[in-house]
């Protein structure tokens, strides 16, 4: 028999130990930014005439594979926390019988579609119809918007790429760009406009394009970039999920909003089966320190904020 002290701890100590490994993968990001004798970037303004500019930014450092591995494991672990989540409240479920029924089987199922979800069913039979049906309102596929819009649905979809293809690819991301550029003899400088901000840096990117009234062959027009760089993990910069909900969440912004919802979650299951939760913005009387509430960590639909 498994007593109710030790249920869902083992939720917890996977939790926390995937905000430690996302800490680790900013730390080694602002280490790499440090790396070459003007950082891991490089930059090149070519003249196609007539004075037009174009200002280019190419990556020339690859960032450390050190960094999917750590964003791997983060996966892992937030993943592993919802399946731990089901197993334990299967336990509750059944008489604080251990193992519950059919061990194997229990998975928190993360669906895209109603087909998936359907086909999923077994994976939480010994859960009692209150508690299914709490699984089944965090779907992804039931949100307002889009699968694709929600926090659990990176979760699985990241997850399940680590597992079966590759290490994550973290890249780079223009988060913003203020140019600035210099051509003395010239009267003005014309920028086209830009508004695909962010921007995934791959190969060499066009950052600027410009032009110089009137040029001279000859004139010396020289530019700055003045921009900031951003992590972030390639399947999200090059997909581009949902821009209105995620354009606007850096790296490790949708970390902790990813963190949260899933201990928001397992919160909700604990406090349920054993009437109080270490996730303290549920509890009746949050302390008095704590601003953040639940609904803070995703939209009601578990949609990113």
């Amino acid at each position: 028999m498994t007593t109710a002290r030790r249920l869902f701890q083992g939720c917890w100590d996977r939790i926390d130990r995937a905000e430690a490994h996302a800490s680790a993968v900013l730390r080694s990001w602002n280490a790499f930014m440090e790396e070459g004798e003007h950082g891991p970037y490089d930059t090149s303004l070519v003249h196609y005439g007539n004075g037009d500019h174009v200002l280019y930014m190419e990556q020339v450092i690859p960032t450390p594979t050190e960094i999917g591995l750590l964003l791997g494991e983060w996966l892992y672990l937030l993943r592993s926390a919802l399946d731990s989540c089901v197993y334990d409240v299967a336990i509750h479920d059944n008489g604080n019988a251990d193992p519950p029924p059919t061990p194997n089987a229990l998975e928190f199922p993360l669906c895209a579609s109603e087909e998936v979800w359907k086909r999923s069913q077994h994976r939480i039979k010994p859960l009692n119809e209150k508690h299914r049906d709490w699984v089944h309102s965090v779907q992804p596929y039931r949100s307002a918007r889009s699968p694709e819009s929600t926090l659990l649905y990176w979760l699985n979809e990241l997850a399940r790429i680590d597992r079966h293809r590759t290490l994550h690819v973290m890249g780079s991301v223009v988060a913003e760009a203020n140019p600035l550029v210099w051509a003395p003899d010239s009267t003005s400088i014309l920028f086209e406009d830009r508004s695909d901000l962010p921007m995934p840096l791959v190969g060499r990117t066009e950052l600027a394009r410009f032009t110089v009234v009137p040029y001279n062959d000859g004139d010396q027009v020289t530019a700055d970039p003045n921009c900031g760089i951003d992590p972030q993990i390639m399947e999200w910069a090059t997909r581009n999920p949902d821009p209105e909900v995620w354009r606007q969440l850096n790296l490790g912004d949708r970390l902790f909003h990813i963190r949260q919802f899933v201990a928001a979650i397992v919160g909700r299951f604990e406090r349920d089966c054993l009437g109080s939760t270490r996730f303290p913005y549920l509890n009746p009387e949050p302390p008095a320190d704590h601003s953040i509430v639940a609904g803070d960590a995703a939209n009601s639909d578990g949609s990113a904020p």
